[in-house]
């Protein structure tokens, strides 16, 4: 019997513990956040689509990623931001050590990459950009951008995934409010300079540590 069943997700009471320090938050908690923030606040046809953990890990070890149509979802190539959830693994294994976050934006044809410490994923994301761009473009020619941008710093070992929920969170609402408004996005010479991209003076240790405390009681909150 799950702890809570909510849209395609279903999670354990051991999926829920997880959300006590010190321990790392699995694939499970980011799929559940992610089905919330596009069931609530950002369905896809905002323009914002965020990929499960196990899509992403699907489309980046695919030989040939234009062929997963039947498991992306339909509107995918029309979605302006698509949130993509990484770990440290390079290969088709379960598992790793170590959450960040790419997010492609189309308007400017860049994936813009967040880490909370430091750089430590940025061989598995530039492993898996090229199958996760053929994917989102049906382009196997083409390359995009990438950026890296400044990310507030974990100060432990098991607090990534708490950051890429969090920074998950403050960019699609500011990405939606630019989207609902209709604003033209501009690009400059460094994409990673853009303002609606830069998050370095948000989320202090303390703020990052009540988010495992809201993210429990919406669960909490879901199964009442």
């Amino acid at each position: 019997m799950p702890y809570l069943s909510y849209g395609d997700v279903q999670l354990s009471r051991d999926d829920v513990e997880l959300l006590k320090a010190p321990n790392w938050i699995n694939d499970s908690l980011i799929e559940f956040y992610y089905e919330y923030l596009e069931r609530e606040l950002f369905p896809t046809s905002s323009g914002i689509c965020f990929l499960r953990p196990a899509l992403v890990q699907l489309i980046a070890h695919q030989e040939d990623p234009t062929q997963l149509k039947h498991a992306l979802p339909t509107d995918l190539q029309h979605q302006r931001a698509i949130f993509c959830p990484l770990t440290d693994v390079t290969d088709n294994s379960a598992g790793g050590s170590h959450w960040s976050l790419l997010v492609f934006f189309r308007d400017t044809n860049t994936f813009y990459y967040y880490d909370s410490y430091g750089n430590y994923n940025v061989p598995s994301a530039k492993y898996k950009l090229a199958k996760l761009y053929a994917a989102f473009t049906n382009d196997t020619s083409s390359a995009p951008a990438f950026a890296e941008v400044t990310t507030p710093s974990q100060i432990n070992g098991y607090d990534c995934g708490c950051y890429v929920l969090a920074i998950s969170d403050i960019l699609a609402k500011r990405l939606h409010s630019v989207f609902s408004s209709r604003k033209s996005v501009e690009v400059t010479g460094k994409p990673g300079d853009l303002a609606q991209w830069n998050i370095s003076k948000l989320l202090p240790p303390e703020e990052i540590h009540q988010y495992r405390e809201r993210v429990r009681q919406l669960i909490e909150e879901l199964r009442n």
